[in-house]
């Protein structure tokens, strides 16, 4: 699935807790270079920037099979607005200037890389850190409770609903936006938008070795009678391109569903297949999130070996299990043990819940997400993990008013006056997600849908196994601790 990469990986530039990036005899022999790894991070940091509005609606993702772009899809005839974006420098790239055993130019190199972040120093850079991610995060602690409730396998993106309901807040107001803001734990608007374009700008990259890809788009009933100052906040801020389409119409699902399969690498291609739009839609947005990675250090195909997964039910299945010995790091929590592989970017947290304890109990606890990126303790870590493949449909509407987002459900109460004077409600809002993984790493993708219609000392470390041979749970995060995704695995059937 991942092919072998030359580059220096991101992730020795990034080192999450705990682990201990390889390095290849190129990437040792730069480093030597006492100022390669500072001017390497500036370049990393700035270069999250010069792609992020490029994954706005309407930038076709690759189509090569690594990146596992969807096919192009043209949507010119139906933009009312496309996002403007900048014209973006390209990033010297390393073996462009050395070859294999690391000999090259130098000079030639670092002068290319200097140029290329004084052009980016001009377009700013981001703001994302650990600190600034922390709503997220928290955002992600308080809704997945009530969306992992029943012992199905489930996976699901917070920041893609995050960033879905963060462009709702731009078409409804009064109590109707509060009730979201709340949800959120935005203060005010502006900080809001602040928060979404540095988020996009922190979690994406689009390299040799690893793509995070966040896209956001509107879609207009074709007559429908909305304020021009929305759409263009939408596209302004949220990176969002508006098109009008023939809701209720086979025209309009294959542009959406299209869209979607762009964005998401195809990964959701039977989901998207069932998308029906209503004449009465007068508006859908939509966020999608697409990520591909490889672990920093692969599982061998030769130690992949069948072995019994207990189900929730308590059904044996014979599924394939990956197996490596290694260092790393765990921690031991209130009712479970955690351990973290890393990946070219961000790593991926297994979580094997104390039996007796099932995987929605832990999610539905307090902070445990948040708890999730405290500190990790070394450890020789055996893994044994179950290849798996995981998606669901997951329907919102009653998650949402669980939530207390519950005016703009209300066709009474909802206030969608800054989209629209002719009166508007939310009619559903869904997500469909699914993660899957093998021995060379990682690919997942979602989609976000909201409907609006009309009216000290050193110590030996332990030997921890974790034998994800019942059901578990999983949380990718990027290294800014943003939840990319979460999900359980409760059957292998």
């Amino acid at each position: 699935m991942f092919a072998h990469e030359k580059r220096p990986p991101m992730a020795a530039f990034f080192v999450p807790m705990g682990t201990n990036p390889r390095k290849s005899p190129s990437n040792r022999q730069l480093e030597e270079k006492e100022e390669f790894p500072m001017k390497r991070l500036r370049a990393i940091l700035c270069a999250l920037l010069a792609g992020v509005l490029l994954a706005g609606c309407g930038v076709q993702p690759r189509t090569d099979d690594k990146q596992g772009g969807g096919a192009a899809v043209d949507l010119t005839r139906y933009a009312v607005k496309e996002a403007a974006f900048p014209a973006y420098p390209r990033e010297p790239r390393y073996e462009d200037y050395f070859n294999d055993n690391g000999e090259g130019d130098w000079d030639a190199y670092m002068a290319a890389e200097d140029e290329y972040m004084a052009a980016m120093q001009k377009l700013g850079k981001g703001r994302l850190d650990r600190e600034s991610a922390a709503p997220v995060l928290a955002f992600a602690d308080r809704t997945a409770g009530a969306i992992f409730a029943d012992s199905e396998n489930r996976v699901y993106s917070p920041i893609s609903l995050y960033a879905a309901l963060a462009m709702l807040t731009e078409v409804t107001g009064g109590d109707t936006k509060q009730q979201v803001m709340d949800l959120l734990a935005a203060d005010d608007t502006e900080t809001l938008r602040q928060q979404i374009k540095d988020l996009w700008i922190g979690v994406y990259t689009d390299d040799d070795q690893s793509v995070c890809r966040l896209a956001n788009a509107a879609f207009l009933r074709e007559n429908a009678e909305v304020k021009q100052e929305a759409v263009d906040t939408l596209a302004d801020w949220h990176f969002a391109s508006t098109y009008r389409v023939p809701m209720g119409t086979e025209e309009a699902d294959k542009a959406i569903a299209g869209w979607l399969n762009q964005n998401t690498g195809g990964l959701l291609s039977q989901e998207t297949g069932n998308i029906r739009t209503d004449g009465n839609d007068l508006l859908r947005l939509y966020n999608t999130i697409y990520y591909k990675s490889g672990w920093q250090d692969a599982f061998k195909s030769s130690q992949t070996k069948q072995d019994t997964f207990t189900a929730a039910d308590g059904a044996a299945q014979t599924v394939d299990f990956m197996h490596r010995t290694e260092s790393g790091s765990y921690r031991k929590g209130d009712g479970y043990t955690a351990a973290s592989r890393s990946l070219n970017y961000g790593r991926m947290v297994f979580v094997l819940p104390d039996e007796g304890v099932t995987p929605e109990s832990l999610l539905q606890r307090q902070g445990f997400l948040a708890e999730l990126t405290g500190d990790y303790n070394a450890a020789e870590l055996v893994w044994s993990v179950p290849k798996f493949d995981v998606k669901s449909s997951t329907e919102l509407n009653g998650v949402l008013q669980a939530l207390g987002v519950t005016d703009a459900f209300d066709m009474a109460e909802a206030d969608f006056t800054p989209l629209t004077d002719n009166g508007a409600f939310l009619s559903s809002a869904m997500q469909a997600a699914r993660v899957k993984i093998d021995e060379e790493g990682v690919e997942a993708a979602a989609y976000t849908e909201i409907v609006c219609a009309d009216s000290a000392m050193m110590e030996v470390p332990p030997t921890v196994e974790m034998e994800l041979d019942r059901p578990f749970l999983f949380v990718i995060f990027d290294y800014n601790n943003v939840p990319l995704f979460v999900g359980t695995v409760n059957t292998m059937a």
